[in-house]
């Protein structure tokens, strides 16, 4: 079983060498990933893969394989993909994990994807990190795993299945009775779904686990964005002057900002607060806290922390998949792994996490070193340089969209639950999406044209999720309308129906089946079968909705001939707008 934030089938891994020794990963000595489940589902034939995966939004598209369905689907009938969509608006399925016959699980912060492989050295310049050993294609990368097995591989593996269970209707194998185990772990979890009560067990666990420490604590993360976990830290800082009079080390590593790309880098500025606050801090009591926070660079290349660690004393060790972010607390699928060595039994246990302290100390060295982070000089600097329009986009509200702590439209959902309005949620949000295609009739259109057009508005708007009606409902618009104002107003139908469908379908997807007469479970076996044909007719029900559809399997598995086909009249409706427009001109 593979449970991934990302997965691409293209990835290059090591081939087995028939003389037994380790090859360099030069391509005659690696194979991809597909050719590798190829290989080992035609030599075992006993072998089933599992890969439940997160079900990206449009805007990760061009970073990631397309059609990872047809690719998976297609290659061997023992290999079986899910894409998990269960979670809410903003949300994200963020889990890393893999699972070996029931018996052995990795769990850390690694997906199988590009641009990860790197050796434990982190050389500024390794050609092994290119495939074609012409040009590297990423800089040094650090991530960390756990292999566990035992009772904690059980726990692991039920969690899962039920994550399966409910997505798919394909079997899924159940946890075989654990071995005897010494070691005590825990497995903490965060996971958000629009009709449930978020589970914050990672929350809870690094409250705990920060409020333990006594003499040493180790993080390692991509980010540190988490106002929560700023105050906890402060909170031990207070606590530990207050109570004792040894020396409490804590050391952060944190990966450079340079590496952050997109809408995180306009988090920059957040994490730069909050690590001058710890610090300042740290810096009025330096007889009693010592913190250190570094960014490891390998010569002058910084090297991108991925890992996700909490190492506290010789007695907890916590490794997984959350960042020290607001939304690895509450909002996107994560997991977590700790070992607990506080029994007067776990001697063994203590040794080890001593051990692995000590050689994390050792690994950030080097050809890497670590530098210290300074931030009030950093926000100094961040003042100084940056222009007036970047200084003004930062007041905007940008930790609300890319760090939220808490589900987009959670409080407005409660609102509606708490006056018993769930039943009127989806009609209501039908109407709303009537309105700019209305607007647009009023505004485009006159005398019979603009009522015609108000009740073309209305049907398009509301049958646009039933693949017959949706079709019938088009080519009337376009014979009863120019061809101008029809390619427009199915155009705005399309896509305000989309936007408030799926605005509501994430907030309230059990209230949109029962609108639209169809259950989940009643739909979802269809896809169990995984043949082409029974999810091309699927699609094609004319009793099955679009959206129930979306919500089933996704948009990125839809089948290519209803993908084109519902786009292409789309398009086409637009190429047919953008000539009249032209030839007017």
């Amino acid at each position: 079983m593979v449970v991934g934030w990302q997965l691409d089938s293209r990835l290059r891994l090591r081939k087995p060498s028939v003389s037994g020794l380790t090859p360099d990963l030069e391509p005659a000595h690696t194979e991809t990933l597909r050719e590798k489940v190829l290989r080992l589902c035609d030599r075992a034939p006993e072998l089933r893969l599992y890969l439940l995966l997160w079900d990206h939004p449009m805007f990760y598209m061009p970073q990631r394989e397309w059609l990872q369905t047809r690719i998976w689907e297609e290659i061997h009938p023992r290999v079986h993909l899910v894409f998990d969509n269960r979670h809410p608006l903003g949300a994200s399925h963020h889990e890393k994990l893999v699972i070996v016959d029931g018996h052995t699980a990795l769990v850390g912060s690694v997906d199988l994807c590009g641009d990860r492989w790197d050796s434990t050295r982190h050389l500024p310049h390794d050609p092994a990190r290119s495939l074609d050993h012409t040009h590297e294609t990423h800089g040094p990368y650090h991530e960390l795993g756990l292999e566990v097995s035992g009772q904690a591989c059980s726990d692991l593996l039920e969690h899962v299945a039920s994550r399966w269970r409910a997505l798919s209707s394909i079997p899924f194998p159940r946890a075989e009775p654990p071995g005897d185990g010494h070691t005590v772990m825990h497995l903490s979890r965060t996971h958000s779904e629009p009709d449930a009560r978020i589970t914050r067990e990672v929350e809870f666990l690094f409250s705990h686990l920060i409020s333990q420490t006594r003499r040493h604590l180790w993080l390692e993360g991509q980010y540190f964005w988490s106002e929560k976990v700023a105050h906890h830290l402060v909170r031990l800082m207070k606590r530990h002057c207050s109570q004792s009079t040894e020396l409490l080390e804590i050391t952060l590593i944190i990966a450079d900002n340079s590496l952050l790309r997109g809408l995180s880098s306009r988090m920059i500025r957040r994490q730069t607060r909050l690590l001058a606050m710890i610090q300042a801090f740290a810096r009025r009591h330096p007889d009693r806290v010592r913190l250190e926070v570094f960014r490891p660079f390998s010569g002058p290349r910084p090297v991108y922390v991925h890992s996700k660690i909490l190492l506290v004393d010789d007695r907890w060790l916590s490794m997984g998949s959350a960042n020290f972010s607001d939304r690895a607390l509450r909002l996107d699928s994560e997991i977590m792994l700790t070992i607990d060595a506080t029994q007067e039994a776990a001697g063994a246990d203590r040794l080890r996490i001593a051990s692995l302290r000590e050689d994390l100390r050792r690994h950030w060295v080097h050809p890497v070193h670590l530098v210290p982070v300074d931030a009030v000089l950093e926000i100094e600097m961040l003042l100084e340089k940056s222009p007036a329009w970047d200084r003004w986009l930062d007041r905007l509200p940008w930790h609300e969209w890319v760090d939220p702590s808490l589900p987009l439209f959670y409080r407005t959902k409660r609102k509606i639950r708490q006056y018993s309005l769930d039943g009127a949620a989806t009609p209501i949000a039908l109407m709303l999406s009537w309105l700019p295609a209305m607007a647009y009739c009023l505004l485009e259109l006159d005398g019979r044209a603009q009522g015609i057009g108000a009740v073309l508005a209305a049907l398009l708007t509301s049958v646009w999720i039933y693949p017959v009606p949706f079709l019938a409902c088009a080519v009337l618009t376009l014979l009863a309308l120019p061809a101008e104002n029809a390619s427009m107003l199915i155009l705005i139908s399309w896509w305000s129906a989309t936007v408030a469908s799926t605005l509501w379908g994430r907030m309230f997807p059990n209230a949109l089946s029962r609108w639209t007469r169809l259950r989940r479970r009643e739909f979802i076996p269809r896809f169990g079968t995984r043949r082409f044909i029974d999810t091309w007719l699927a699609w094609w029900s004319p009793g099955a909705s679009v959206h129930l559809k979306f919500l089933s399997q996704s948009h990125y598995m839809t089948p290519g001939p209803w993908l084109l086909l519902i786009h292409g009249l789309v398009i086409a409706s637009a190429l047919i707008l953008a000539v009249r427009v032209l030839g007017s001109a």
